[in-house]
């Protein structure tokens, strides 16, 4: 969890799957099993809304922004689905996107979600098949923005690559 100093706006940075060997979660892989499979990885959801209630309730804030990468950025979709009252916009990073089969009731999701898309080839040879599989899984809904990184590389550091590059845009 951050906060902004000049808004003063909280962020909570929701991390994805860690696959490096030393820190490998079983955990991580079910959800990543489960996401594939059109469901919800239930125990990290429940497990982000206990934080959030926990977060709301030391810090007093009226809404939050939502920061994720890959796993990170799918509990985030989820979290403005089930509630966009507390969300005040959303950030993800090669994330997948949510199944039809989950039920969006948040009205102002797609003004307020924000999808980096990654890719690895020059502008002229990007076609979907490119994108690293993960940030092409199921739909999202908001607003697509795609940055070329150079890499293949589907991993969190490269969130603060992609963070970086549009800084610089700006």
């Amino acid at each position: 969890m951050f906060q902004d100093r000049n808004t003063q706006e909280f962020i909570l940075a929701i991390a994805g799957s860690d696959l490096r060997p030393i820190k490998f979660d079983l955990g991580d892989i079910w959800s990543d099993f489960l996401i594939l499979n059109h469901k919800i990885p239930k125990a990290q959801y429940l497990s982000l809304c206990s934080f959030y209630k926990k977060l709301k309730s030391k810090f007093q804030f009226k809404k939050i922004t939502l920061v994720g990468h890959s796993l990170g950025g799918y509990l985030a979709q989820i979290f403005i689905a089930r509630l966009g009252f507390a969300v005040d916009r959303i950030y993800t990073f090669q994330a997948p996107g949510l199944s039809k089969n989950i039920k969006n009731n948040s009205l102002h999701t797609k003004n307020n979600s924000y999808h980096f898309y990654t890719h690895h080839l020059p502008k002229e040879q990007i076609f979907w098949h490119h994108f690293n599989f993960v940030q092409a899984l199921h739909s999202k809904n908001g607003n697509k923005i795609v940055l070329n990184l150079g890499t293949r590389l589907h991993h969190p550091r490269l969130c603060l690559v992609m963070i970086y590059k549009v800084l610089k845009l700006l």
